[in-house]
C-alpha cells in the first residue's frame, strides 16, 4: 500500500519527454500520453531518484505556499495516480 513513508521511483520502462518546458508521459503498454502541469512536473523531476512521499512533500512546500496537510494529501493523490498507471515503482 502506498503512503507518504513509501519510497517510490520512476518506472524505467515508461517514457517521458520534456517539450517546451512541459512534461509528457507515455504509457508503453497502452500508448496513451499524459501531460503534466507545472506542479506535477516538479514531482516527476523529483522522482528522478528514489524518494518518499514525505520528502517530495517537504520539497514542494519549499516551492509553493501550501499547508503541510494539504501538500501531503495532494502529493499522495498524485503518487497514487502514477502508481495506478504504472509510471512509478514502489521500492
Amino acid at each position: 500500500m502506498l503512503d507518504l513513508n513509501t519510497t517510490v521511483e520512476r518506472n524505467p520502462s515508461q517514457l517521458d519527454c520534456e517539450l517546451d518546458g512541459e512534461f509528457v508521459l507515455m504509457c508503453t503498454e497502452t500508448g496513451k500520453y499524459f501531460k503534466l502541469d507545472q506542479v506535477s512536473a516538479l514531482i516527476w523531476q523529483l522522482l528522478e531518484t528514489p524518494q518518499t512521499g514525505l520528502a517530495i512533500s517537504s520539497k514542494m512546500q519549499e516551492s509553493y505556499d501550501v499547508t503541510e496537510a494539504q501538500c501531503n494529501q495532494e502529493v499522495l493523490r498524485f503518487l497514487t495516480q502514477l502508481a495506478d498507471k504504472q509510471f512509478i515503482n514502489i521500492t
